[in-house]
């Protein structure tokens, strides 16, 4: 046994031998070396690995010390993303559909402030998207080629491989990480399938939706990607959105700057530009850089050259303008050769300037949601804002839509917060003058906010020369609706009492008759203007106790500015004319039947009290305009008044008889059996005509009558004539 081990023994350290000399000759002759080797990478691209010449340990052993593989170059971020940033994006990967597979029917809906880095947050999307999905394309919609360059440089700077459509260029670069496409040219990817498709300010993509001129079709329907979503900073719609950051929690947190608003109020429209080119000159060191917006070329020229002629770097320029002169123009503002810009059509919505100062809207627009926009390209934060500010200044004529301050003051608040834009915004009679901000409530005072608000103050100087030009005031706000600037003293109602003396005047001049909408002379037809807006805030509750007194001491005003008085006003305005009011240009009748209106609203939300019901139903036709149901939503608010009638009557109405109260609870039993038989009344309602047995009774026979005509019918051939008979047998129900 021991002559076998050492045998063994003897064996292994001869096998070792031989492999220690056969590893030592045959890897110098080459017989080790390590073959060569490719990868093939996405986009067709191809790697070699040389010999090294090296044998498998020790290239092992290097391979165990070497440095890791370079990062891919989409993700090495251009810096790091903000907590609102990363929300958005697991947002988006969590809740994003496929084209056509959203939960409501459309795409996913994200809504990020005006400089909050929503280009970032695309290309963070993308590049997340790569490590899964290497070879897959994305897409980004945009609606202006300014924006498109700006969007594609920023996304470069992931490391992305970017390829622009409709920026003088229509082919597609197949090797492409992302393709970034202006509106215009979307028709080029029409069939195509990408990965991820984001369409970037998408509100003009809804607000098109009514208007020849749709981009829904295209963008959604005939562009397609496994995931989608549109990003705007002001969706017209502010309930239906998935994801919001707004304005006040920008600012809160420090990532946008603070807005002071500046309302200059002029008489006459002649000289509204040669006062805000003074006011321009005067606040040039604190304002400057700044973009003034025109809607017509001409006249933005005209401001341009007179300008310069006050020592101003200006420049006007339109959408036509060549690459080239954007560029040049863009260099400049920032590198301060250019105190103004005019513009039109141009830089309008997300083109960034974060040097940019102050937007001044020298002519009005008539779209709330371009004018918002246009006032958020200030918000962005920059070295250069030492106040952390950004100055809208606004200047308006003394048009009829604007009632009293409370006007400007709401204007002010839906420059900064969507909902209020949307949900505030009412139509101007003017067709001519931009759609304003009108409160729903009669807070005058305004709501504390949960942030403070460091307005700046403009100086005493400033003040000064502002209200020494043509202007009849000056206002400035700061972002949460507050005036600021020394305006403390002003009587709150000077404006309402200003356009009241001139009410005044007018009538002692023409008898004490009130002004109409359709007079040939333009002062009554601003002053009729006025006093309908006047009497639409009176109506919805929000002018205040004392603006409500100075009008109703006005020579024969409508009663229905009081709440308590509008229902009398009105039966007694329909008993006098034999008729219901209309929509007519006539003032009193105009409000007679705008009250109309708002009592039918009232009783379908059940906000009539038993006194008002009272007092309708000594007007037969009004009766039946308030209480008619159209819908059947309409019909469960009636219902009780259904009830309430053969309660009273002790009986139920008949289709025949002459009363015409009764001929309407008729009509709405005849409904009712309609929403029965399909189904459309809820358990609460099934329940509320079980407690009337009579009306229950009756609405079951009209079912039970329908289900023996089918049987009826199925046993005979004379179908015809027994469906005649059976019409007539419903009837005399």
């Amino acid at each position: 046994m021991a002559r076998q081990r050492c045998w063994r023994r003897a064996c292994c350290c001869l096998a070792l031998l031989v492999l220690s000399w056969l590893h030592a000759n045959l890897g110098q002759m080459g017989f080790c070396r390590g073959l060569s080797s490719a990868t093939t990478c996405r986009k067709g691209w191809t790697r070699s690995y040389a010999s090294t010449g090296k044998c498998s340990r020790a290239l092992a052993t290097e391979a165990l010390h070497a440095t890791p593989p370079p990062v891919p170059a989409f993700l090495r971020l251009p810096k790091q993303p903000r907590h609102y940033q990363e929300e958005a994006v697991a947002f988006f990967f969590e809740h994003a559909s496929a084209t056509g597979q959203g939960a409501k029917g459309r795409p996913l809906r994200m809504r990020l402030v005006c400089g909050s880095g929503k280009t970032f947050i695309y290309g963070l999307i993308i590049s997340r998207d790569l490590v899964d999905h290497p070879t897959g394309q994305s897409v980004v919609l945009v609606p202006w080629r300014d924006l498109a360059r700006q969007t594609a440089l920023e996304l470069e700077g992931f490391g992305l491989r970017v390829c622009v459509i409709g920026d003088e260029s229509h082919a597609i670069d197949e090797e492409a990480h992302v393709v970034v496409c202006v509106y215009a040219s979307a028709h080029y990817l029409q069939g195509r399938a990408f990965r991820i498709k984001i369409v970037d300010e998408a509100h003009h993509v809804h607000a098109a939706l009514n208007s020849k001129l749709s981009w829904e079709t295209m963008l959604h329907g005939q562009v397609k990607a496994s995931l989608e979503a549109d990003f705007s900073a002001t969706f017209q719609d502010s309930s239906d959105i998935d994801f919001d950051y707004g304005f006040t929690q920008a600012l809160r947190d420090g990532y946008v700057c603070d807005l002071e608003i500046i309302i200059c109020l002029t008489a006459d429209s002649a000289t509204r530009l040669a006062s805000l080119a003074d006011m321009v000159h005067e606040n040039q060191k604190s304002w400057s850089p700044m973009f003034i917006m025109f809607n017509t070329l001409g006249t933005a020229k005209q401001f341009a050259a007179t300008l310069r002629e006050r020592g101003l770097g200006a420049q006007a320029m339109g959408g036509t303008a060549t690459r080239k002169e954007r560029l040049a123009a863009h260099e400049a503002l920032q590198d301060g050769g250019l105190n103004a810009l005019c513009l039109v059509r141009l830089f309008n919505e997300g083109t960034s300037i974060s040097e940019l100062r102050t937007v001044v809207m020298a002519e009005p627009r008539r779209s709330s949601i371009n004018i918002q926009q246009v006032a958020m390209r200030v918000i962005r934060t920059h070295s250069s804002k030492p106040d952390g500010f950004g100055r809208f200044v606004q200047a308006v004529g003394l048009d009829p839509w604007i009632v009293d301050d409370s006007d400007l003051r709401n204007y002010v608040l839906g420059l900064t917060d969507v909902k209020q834009l949307s949900s505030l915004q009412s139509k101007t009679y003017i067709r001519d003058v931009g759609s304003w901000i009108r409160c729903q409530d009669g807070d005058e005072e305004g709501d504390e906010d949960d942030y403070t608000v460091h307005a700046k103050r403009m100086t005493s100087a400033e003040s000064e020369d502002a209200n020494s030009s043509a202007f009849v005031d000056v206002r400035v706000f700061d972002s949460a609706g507050q005036q600021v600037g020394g305006e403390e003293k002003r009587d709150p109602h000077w404006l309402l009492n200003m356009r009241l003396q001139q009410l005044r005047s007018w009538q002692h001049e023409n008898g004490g008759v009130l002004p109409s909408l359709e007079s040939s002379d333009q002062e009554e037809k601003t002053l009729a203007q006025w006093l309908t807006a006047a009497a639409q805030r009176a109506s919805s509750g929000s002018l205040s106790s004392e603006a409500m007194r100075l009008l109703k001491e006005m020579p024969g005003m409508p009663s229905f500015l009081d709440e308590t008085d509008a229902l009398n006003s009105l039966v007694s305005w329909v008993e006098t004319q034999k008729r219901l009011p209309t929509n007519a240009p006539e003032i009193i009748e105009q409000g007679q039947y705008r009250g109309m209106r708002e009592f039918r609203a009232a009783f379908l939300k059940y906000t009539l009290t038993a006194d008002d019901m009272r007092r309708i139903r000594r007007v037969p036709e009004l009766y039946h305009y308030i209480t008619q149901p159209k819908s059947a939503t309409s019909w469960r608010d009636s219902l009780a008044d259904v009830i309430s009638w053969i309660e009273e009557n002790e009986q139920l109405p008949s289709g025949r008889s002459g009363d015409e109260l009764e001929q309407l609870q008729y009509r709405r039993i005849q409904q009712l059996r309609w929403y029965y038989f399909g189904g459309l009344l809820s358990s609460e309602d099934m329940q509320t005509l079980r407690d009337t047995p009579e009306l229950y009774d009756l609405t079951r026979a009209s079912w039970l009558c329908l289900g023996s005509l089918f049987v009826f019918c199925a046993v005979d051939y004379c179908l015809i004539v027994k469906c005649f008979l059976f019409v007539g047998w419903c009837k005399q129900l």
